[in-house]
């Protein structure tokens, strides 16, 4: 078979390619790379305004996703309307009830200091108005008709008591009269010395007298009264002037707001109602123990909470949230201690990330919010009902709680973007009809890009934006070439690019750091080189010590010689941050039987479904080339030899083919080859995974051991295009010290393998008699007729036994 040409090993990119010296020279790519399904998707998801058309961002993490869809949001929302400001207000009716009010940008902001100047302004003119000349006296000539009057009052109501031998005696719950004894009032030792019948007139007439005082004692009430509701009017006319005053330039300034004007409306009758904590307060003599009173408390009730600013930087039109808890998405309500108890009101409101981001966009990564449920369940409400409720985490979970505040709900007008692994977007579409209706609009990101000439330069800008936003040094040509090697190494395809660009990044990173260990002020080829080679250094011990244990035999693996029924097949370690093929020894053993095909791994349930599918696709192989006419007699057992752990994969099936029908022929097997492979039924090899890795693993052997020239591995025609081999492994090619073979059949690996025909099929059904088909035909045909005789023999030794079987039976 024809090897692969070095070309199609290891496709290179010129560095001529690239229309400049270093990436300094280039401007910085923003954006996506090659996503065009993607873009297409969030521009729908993005212009649609309709319920429910939120979109899901699909994808493996490490592929820039995330920092890609938040320049492209910040690039979309160029232009948009900035959104709105949003306040939180005293609810003068029902202070439990905050109240809501929206602004256009940066009126909130306006509107919340003419308040506070507002409020700080009447704290200064309604005591000076209250204490002004024009209304001490009014208030003055109010009080001193009163006192004028009520000693009119008194000294008739006393002088009627007198001529009655009574004087009359007052305190502030009313008055009372004392009996006269010669023009002095009687004690009590006197009024005990009277008679009893005296004493009874005395008190008739005191009672009389009382009846007769009354009128006039209401009559002096009912003037306080009326002097109390003229101080009253007096005060809360002054309190209507002033306070006027000071809100008349809102109504003037809102009128296209209707609830602000409903609110200050509000405003002004508590203010004039309440005009009292305004003016000064008496100072108790005693000082009394225990916290100071914070003089600004009475006035928190006409404080705007200003929610949401965007009369600047603060208010963006994408938010990230990566912390999404409840209290950070949705927002909360904050408490403090004041004299020994906890209290919260409307200025304690704190905003949620959804706040910021109402009329722009909301972004957060599925993984982080579904390990609070609670924020998913509030979420889906919250797109379901298009409020923004913001409560206490007792209200939201439905627990018993002290009285608080419940906001007013705020219309939420955004638009979300999460990003979500695939298989997490799968589990919810699947499982939850809610995420279906809310999440309409699928971004799938794909882990691989084009290789095509414009994706090759934005690779470079790539390059370019991360060396200038963290200040590294630049890459020539040469080294810009070199990592979009990487890139298609990465992605396994000759026509691809990876978008791992956390990767990319790191390699980048990497190699400025060993040019500035070398002092250089330009990243080289050989710095990428070295940045490669170290990532790989770091992490590969376990690799390391399978292939010393090769090398001392301690596993067994044959790079040299042939033998019988057995075959090296491949296989790939993946740790996680790590990667690697190993060599495997598959070995077949075949005897008489109608068993079949047999794996051992099975046997002791360690080898996976797509293994075990894998032997009956080899055992289904066997029935349609050798057994169409004659049964398949056939005891076959296969195993992976030093296999330890469990088994998963189809990739071995040509090369357990090769070792089973290599035992049937009894032809010996070249090991200086290993074979990697999948095949279906008809003998045709189909594509596997890991292809690199698989080559380089078992290149790494045979270098270790020498390399003879002869050695090589055999792997399926399609996976040509996923090598981007090791630049030491292309170099042994070039080389003529190994070998690198494409199939497409597995009769071209057994010729390969045992330098012999593989045999095509005649019209008779047989194959030629010297070629692998034919001795393996031979073979089964043989079996075939061992077990008929063995059968037959066997039958008559039961029909010699059955006179004595019967003997025996009861």
């Amino acid at each position: 078979m024809p090897e692969v040409p070095i070309s199609e090993l290891r496709p290179t990119v010129d560095p001529a390619t690239f229309p400049f010296e270093t990436t300094a020279e280039l401007s910085p790519h923003l954006g996506l790379i090659g996503q065009d399904r993607a873009i297409e998707a969030l521009k729908f998801g993005l212009g649609i305004e309709s319920k429910g058309f939120n979109i899901v961002v699909t994808g493996e993490p490490g592929t820039g996703r995330s920092t890609a869809i938040r320049e492209y949001l910040e690039d979309f929302s160029q232009g948009k309307p900035t959104p709105d400001d949003w306040c939180y207000v005293n609810n003068f009716q029902d202070p439990y009830r905050p109240r809501a009010l929206r602004f256009p940008s940066g009126k909130g902001a306006v509107f919340t200091n003419a308040m506070a100047a507002m409020v700080a302004e009447a704290r200064e003119v309604i005591p000076r108005t209250f204490s002004s000349e024009d209304f001490v006296n009014r208030r003055d000539h109010i009080i001193q008709s009163v006192q004028r009057g009520r000693s009119e009052l008194f000294a008739d109501l006393a002088e009627q008591a007198k001529q009655a031998g009574f004087q009359l005696q007052g305190n502030p719950q009313g008055f009372f009269l004392v009996p006269l004894l010669d023009d002095k009032p009687m004690d009590d030792a006197a009024f005990g010395a009277l008679t009893p019948e005296a004493r009874t007139e005395l008190m008739q007439r005191r009672d009389v007298l009382m009846e007769k005082l009354k009128p006039l004692a209401k009559q002096g009430q009912g003037e306080e009264t009326e002097a109390e509701k003229r101080l009253a009017e007096l005060q809360h006319s002054v309190a209507i002037h002033v306070v006027d005053t000071l809100v008349e330039r809102f109504f003037e300034d809102y009128e296209e707001f209707p609830e602000v004007i409903q609110y200050m409306l509000e405003v002004r009758r508590d203010m004039i109602d309440h005009v009292e904590i305004f003016l000064p307060q008496p100072v108790p003599q005693v000082p009394v123990p225990g916290p100071v009173r914070d003089p600004d408390l009475p006035f928190r009730r006409y404080r705007v909470n200003l929610l949401v600013d965007c009369s600047d930087t603060e208010c963006a039109r994408v938010v990230s949230e990566t912390n999404p808890t409840p209290q950070h998405l949705f927002g909360s309500i904050e408490k403090e201690a004041l004299f020994g108890a906890v209290t919260t009101d409307f200025t304690m409101i704190r905003p949620g990330s959804m706040h910021r981001a109402n009329g722009g966009y909301l972004v957060f990564d599925f993984d982080d919010l579904l390990v609070n449920p609670l924020s998913w369940m509030v979420l889906k409400r919250t797109l379901r009902t298009g409020e923004i409720t913001i409560e206490e985490l007792g209200d939201r979970l439905g627990y018993i709680e002290t009285k608080t505040i419940r906001p007013e709900p705020i219309p939420w007008t955004g638009k979300v973007v999460c990003i979500a692994r695939e298989t997490v977007y799968r589990v919810l579409y699947v499982n939850d009809p809610d995420f279906r209706e809310l999440f309409k609009v699928k971004a799938n990101f794909d882990m691989r890009i084009e290789r095509t000439p414009a994706n090759e330069q934005d690779y470079a800008g790539l390059i370019s934006s991360v060396t200038k936003k963290e200040g590294l040094l630049p890459l020539d040509r040469g080294a810009v070439a070199r990592i979009v090697e990487e890139g298609m190494r990465m992605a396994e395809d000759h026509n691809k690019l990876s978008i791992l660009f956390g990767e990319i990044c790191d390699i980048v990173r990497e190699a400025v750091h060993w040019a500035r260990m070398e002092g250089s002020t330009v990243v080289t080829v050989e710095h990428v080189r070295k940045a490669v080679h170290e990532r790989k250094d770091r992490v590969d011990l376990i690799e390391e010590n399978n292939r010393e244990a090769m090398l001392k035999d301690i596993i067994v693996i044959d790079t040299t010689g042939e033998s019988v029924g057995q075959v090296n097949g491949l296989s790939v370690i993946d740790l996680g941050d790590t990667a690697f093929g190993l060599p495997n020894r598959i070995t077949a053993t075949v005897g008489v039987g109608r068993e079949g095909v047999l794996d051992l791994l099975r046997e002791v349930q360690l080898s996976g479904p797509i293994h075990q599918k894998a032997v009956l696709t080899l055992q289904g192989f066997l029935v349609d080339r050798y057994a169409v006419d004659t049964p398949l007699t056939l005891a076959a057992r296969i195993s992976f030899e030093q296999s330890y752990g469990m088994v998963e994969g189809d990739s071995a099936t040509c090369a357990e083919t090769c070792a089973l029908l290599s035992r049937l022929a009894d032809l010996p097997v070249k090991q200086s080859f290993a074979i990697t492979g999948s095949m279906d039924q008809k003998g045709e090899v189909q594509a596997i995974g890991g292809a690199n890795h698989k080559i380089e693993g078992f290149f790494d052997v045979c270098s270790e051991r020498g390399l003879t020239g002869e050695q090589g591995v055999i792997l399926p025609a399609s996976n040509v295009q996923h090598l981007m081999l090791r630049e030491d492994v292309v170099a042994a090619v070039e080389a003529g010290q190994f070998r690198v073979h494409a199939i497409s059949t597995v009769d071209e690996a057994l010729e390969l393998l045992t330098g012999i025909p593989a045999g095509k099929q005649g019209p008779d059904g047989t194959y030629p008699p010297d070629s692998v088909n034919g001795l393996v035909q031979a073979k089964l045909l043989r079996f075939a007729s061992q077990l008929q005789a063995f059968s037959g023999h066997h039958a008559h030794i039961d029909e010699l036994d059955e006179p004595y079987r019967q003997e025996r039976e009861p």
